[in-house]
């Protein structure tokens, strides 16, 4: 009897013993999944209500300026950001980068109860219809840009702008790589929001009727609809004027562009000119060889030269004939926000724009006294010829040996922090106007161009924030050490582990 009491007494304990330790693991795995819950739920909370945000990166790669900041806490309204890049290999790390920005400005965006900022990713080869409704409201014609949109206004910014990239030699006795150096997308991405919070589209008068170029031009190498359309990405609005007409220049335009004429002008309409610059305005001249315009007189009186030459370089192997319709290539720039980040840009066969006084930093000078700057000149090895032979051969005894400045910027007017709500007259000068016609409007052609006129538009903002550096060390892996590296930080090591305690657990209880 006593045998019988022991046994049953022994196997009660042992089925408790099983009731207890399940008891006891039920109990973690539930805490266990309250504690997950709470976690999650704090997340959340803290990611809707709590907004601090620190970069803790070495380089603070996405942190905002000062500069970025006071826009966004002073503009108003709701702008969408589309991000239309493919989704591919060589895009991810962009996209990301763009992305990560752009969540940086939604977030700091919303501490300004007035702007709201939405971001839109579109994948050109997937989002069809998205696609489509961009091309048809706003003229999109090409992938891999950021479109920002607000009250009917957008502005475009391609890639190119956003990274800044060096063709390098990966290693030595391999083939050329091109290396992205800088990453400017929070100057570009400021830029954007500020020029849509303008309370008027600048107006830019592109002149007529002496043979310049024609923004209504479809032709390539001649129209000047491509550069048209990249004007209007930039929220400015274009328009065709005629001198001769009688009401002049408009009382609205912003910035007149003479733009390849080629016939002279008349008296009357130098004078106009001449008159629109006294009166505080801004020009911008793009005047090939061979052609007499009838602005050089007015354009010596600030002190821009335009000799009947051509320039000539033959420093990236091109033999440049007269009539060829070869190119030139500038790697020469002076330090102006205008050529603010090139590096290399093409002309074809321009015509010398040389400084008749010293030439001297915008920053500099009084307000009667005429600050110029050589923005683009041809390299040492080039020069200006006089002869205009179709065979031309540098004669040191009449030529001009470069560098020859090919492009220059003229300020008269206030500068600095002194009279500042009196504009300064702003002139822009470039010997050649077929550097941005329709297919060859591309790459630092524009960029110029766009720089050029945002300058001369006293839109001085637009280049106030440096690019961020990429750093040039990396980790290189291919996709299938990538993949095993995933499968093994990811799966493997945690799957482990959740074996391993599910084995101590199951022991445990049996």
């Amino acid at each position: 009897m006593n045998v019988e009491n022991t046994e049953q007494e022994v196997s009660r304990h042992r089925s408790w013993g099983h009731r207890k330790r399940f008891a006891t693991g039920f109990n973690v795995l539930t805490s266990l999944i309250l504690a997950i819950t709470a976690t999650i739920l704090l997340n959340y909370l803290a990611a809707e209500h709590f907004r601090y945000r620190r970069d803790v990166s070495r380089k603070q790669f996405y942190s905002l300026s000062e500069r970025t900041k006071h826009i966004l806490t002073t503009v108003k309204g709701t702008i969408t950001a589309h991000v239309v890049f493919s989704v591919s290999k060589k895009q991810k790390e962009t996209v990301q980068d763009i992305i990560r920005l752009l969540e940086e400005y939604r977030q700091y965006a919303g501490r300004n109860g007035s702007l709201r900022l939405i971001i839109k990713q579109v994948d050109p080869d997937r989002d069809l219809a998205t696609i489509e409704a961009l091309k048809q409201k706003f003229d999109l014609r090409t992938a891999d840009v950021v479109l920002f949109e607000s009250g009917g206004h957008s502005r475009c910014i391609a890639e190119r702008n956003i990274i800044k990239r060096e063709t390098r030699w990966a290693t030595p006795g391999t083939s050329l790589q091109s290396v992205k150096t800088a990453f400017c997308g929070e100057r570009e991405f400021s830029s954007a929001i500020l020029s849509l919070m303008e309370n008027r589209k600048p107006v830019v008068c592109f002149v007529k009727g002496h043979g310049e170029r024609d923004i209504e031009d479809f032709n390539k190498g001649s129209g000047y609809t491509d550069i048209t359309r990249a004007l209007h990405f930039e929220n400015i609005e274009t328009r065709s004027v005629r001198l001769t007409d009688p009401a002049g220049i408009p009382a609205d335009c912003d910035l007149l562009i003479v733009a390849g004429p080629r016939n002279t002008m008349h008296r009357s309409e130098v004078a106009a000119i001449s008159a629109y610059l006294k009166a505080g305005r801004s020009l911008l001249l793009l005047l090939d060889s061979g052609q007499v315009s009838g602005l050089e007189p007015l354009m010596t009186e600030w002190a821009v030269g335009l000799p009947d030459e051509v320039v000539i370089d033959r420093t990236s192997g091109l033999n440049a004939i007269i009539g060829t319709g070869e190119e030139i290539y500038i790697h020469l720039f002076g330090i102006h926000p205008i050529t603010a980040d090139l590096t290399d840009m093409s002309m074809i066969l321009p015509r010398p724009v040389l400084p008749l006084e010293t030439a001297s930093p915008a920053a500099n000078g009084r307000d009667d006294k005429k600050r110029l700057t050589i923005l683009a000149s041809c390299s040492e090895n080039g020069w200006a010829d006089t002869a205009n032979s179709t065979t031309p051969t540098y004669d040191p005894a009449i030529d001009r040996k470069g560098p020859v400045s090919v492009a220059l910027a003229v300020e008269r007017g206030p500068s600095g922090g002194i009279n500042i709500e009196v504009k300064p007259t702003r002139i822009a000068v470039v010997g050649d106007s077929g550097f941005v016609a329709n297919g060859q409007s591309a790459g630092a052609n524009v960029d110029f161009f766009i720089n050029s006129v945002n300058w001369l538009l006293q839109r001085d903002t637009l280049v106030a924030v440096g690019p961020k550096p990429y750093d040039q060390t990396a980790l290189l892996i291919n996709d299938s050490q990538l993949w095993w590296i995933f499968m093994l930080v990811v799966i493997a090591i945690p799957l482990a582990v959740a074996l391993l305690g599910i084995v101590v657990w199951l022991r445990r209880i049996w």
